[in-house]
């Protein structure tokens, strides 16, 4: 992975904005986000669910449940993003439990995900930047315009790969290789290690 720091001194040097340094990591007034509060429900859905919908769907809402109590536990702090991502995911996995059928299931619940980081691109901040500040100054570097470019294109990338991956989904589900289709999920499951 790339060090975030040293683009941070050069944009103080070469006339960027003169926002906090990268933080060392001690106590700050803001608690940390974490990602994995917005990814793991979605997770679940595209990997479990694939092989049982019910126990992917009970899965889903119990992670949704107790995500929210553990961040808290935890000192962690939720972004509006996992708030509305735990909603997503939830009524995702209600459609399993309904009986909506997980060839359509999966593939929304990928462009759901897509069109969420894709949006966030059109606010102030995009959705990475909630998850990465905390290591680099915390909310201040939300004024910084290198951090944000960065997370935009960080947010552009990871929403072409949830709609890619749907669009893949999609069209796997109706030819021989649907059972395979979970394979799709490596990607995603392969960025956790950055994490």
């Amino acid at each position: 992975t790339g060090d975030f720091s040293l683009m941070l001194k050069m944009d103080r040097l070469f006339g960027g904005s003169q926002t906090a340094t990268p933080s060392d990591h001690g106590e700050e007034r803001n608690a940390k986000t974490n990602m994995l509060n917005l990814l793991l429900p979605w997770i679940l859905l595209w990997s479990v669910s694939e092989f049982s919908a019910l126990l992917g769907a009970s899965l889903i809402l119990l992670c949704c449940t107790a995500l929210p109590m553990l961040s808290r536990v935890r000192g962690q702090k939720l972004t509006s993003y996992d708030g509305l991502s735990l909603f997503l995911a939830a009524s995702m996995a209600l459609g399993l439990v309904w009986g909506a059928p997980t060839r359509w299931i999966i593939p929304l619940a990928y462009w759901i995900n897509g069109l969420l980081w894709l949006l966030s691109l059109l606010g102030k901040l995009p959705i990475t930047a909630y998850y990465s500040a905390h290591d680099y100054g915390g909310e201040t570097m939300f004024e910084n315009p290198l951090f944000l470019r960065t997370n935009a294109i960080l947010t552009a990338a990871w929403a072409g790969v949830y709609l890619f991956e749907g669009a893949a989904n999609f069209l796997l589900a109706s030819t021989f290789l649907a059972d395979y289709s979970a394979l799709l999920l490596l990607p995603v499951m392969l960025s956790m290690l950055l994490l």
